[in-house]
């Protein structure tokens, strides 16, 4: 049976396909979610979510949100979002914390399917959605990593939207600018490196929108940088405090962390600060599932093959989905 038989006679297969896969993965969740473990450090966010909700209530006064190690460099949009959602919830906080995470986890697997759909078909997003929960280091951290997971799907919707926005030029919808901002301004509440994601809009808007209405490309993306700024001072208190110098200073010290650790790297220990610029890469290529890399492969074949006659609008959008897959391995 051909495709298009497959597609006449079960025209909705595919969104069936991602439908079922999402109810299994959410039984999976609903089932599984109290059997993981708690982070060395989420007791500490956990208080830090809850500070962040009294520095309003307190008149910005609440300063003991500044005394503690390091959770002030970090935005606190994961933090307030689930210490809130401990306050309605029936289960014990760290449970109620941890079902949040895979919550995000799922939303994330929702983001794969959408850029699979806008930039192939909705069976290509059937398969990015599948591979995405196959991939163990997202699937066992979607439970319990508060800080990578939250910040990872705030960054794959960034990156779906600013792919409609791309399509869409040199005419970009005023509306779908706002809501990258937002969605991006949410992934710098939670890390500042998210920043980064400001920075691919701009370049490939620019790209996109060279030979057009460059005007109106740059002024949407400055309505772009505000809206994502202010976010992310929302859920920021440290950053509040002095807008401009304090996010630059998170930025330069989460570039050069201080608190050091050792890693097991190459048959020795190594500290955290003395690590080898490739290191990043060859854990990607270590731990990542063999189908991630031959999909890559699989996807350069046939961008080369179909380079000369492929729409130069789709190639540009695929370049800004490439750049953005290997941005986090600078942050």
């Amino acid at each position: 049976m051909d495709r298009s038989t497959i597609t006449r006679y079960f025209p909705n297969l595919s969104s069936c396909c991602f439908f079922s896969l999402m109810v299994l993965y959410g039984l999976v969740i609903v089932f599984t979610f109290q059997d993981y473990g708690i982070n060395p450090d989420e007791l500490g966010h956990m208080t830090y979510g809850r500070s962040v909700v009294h520095w309003y209530l307190s008149g910005f006064n609440e300063r003991r949100i500044f005394s503690w190690t390091n959770t002030w460099l970090y935005g606190g949009f994961f933090d307030t979002i689930t210490y809130l959602a401990m306050q309605v919830s029936p289960l014990e906080f760290f449970a109620t914390r941890h079902l949040c995470t895979a919550a995000m986890g799922m939303l994330g697997v929702l983001a794969a399917y959408r850029i699979g759909c806008l930039l192939g078909s909705k069976w290509a997003g059937v398969l990015a959605a599948l591979f995405l929960i196959l991939t163990p280091r997202y699937y066992g951290h979607a439970f319990n990593n508060h800080k990578d997971v939250p910040f990872a799907v705030l960054y794959l919707w960034s990156v779906y939207w600013q792919l409609k926005v791309l399509r869409s030029m040199p005419n970009g919808r005023w509306d779908w600018v706002v809501v990258t901002g937002v969605i991006t301004g949410f992934a710098m509440g939670i890390r500042v490196g998210g920043v980064m994601l400001l920075c691919f809009a701009g370049v490939f808007w620019l790209l996109k929108s060279w030979r057009t209405d460059v005007k109106r490309c740059v002024f949407q993306w400055f309505v772009a940088l505000v809206v994502a700024y202010v976010v992310m001072l929302l859920f920021w208190p440290w950053a509040q405090t002095d807008p401009i110098h304090h996010p630059l200073k998170a930025f330069v010290a989460f570039s050069k962390f201080a608190d050091e650790h050792l890693s097991f790297f190459e048959g020795q220990y190594v500290r955290s600060t003395e690590i080898p610029w490739y290191y990043a890469f060859k854990w990607l290529l270590l731990t990542l599932p063999e189908f991630v890399f031959v999909g890559f492969l699989g996807g350069l074949f046939a961008l080369v093959r179909t380079w000369r006659s492929a729409n130069k609008d789709t190639l540009l959008c695929f370049v800004l989905l490439v750049a953005a897959g290997f941005g986090p391995c600078s942050i």
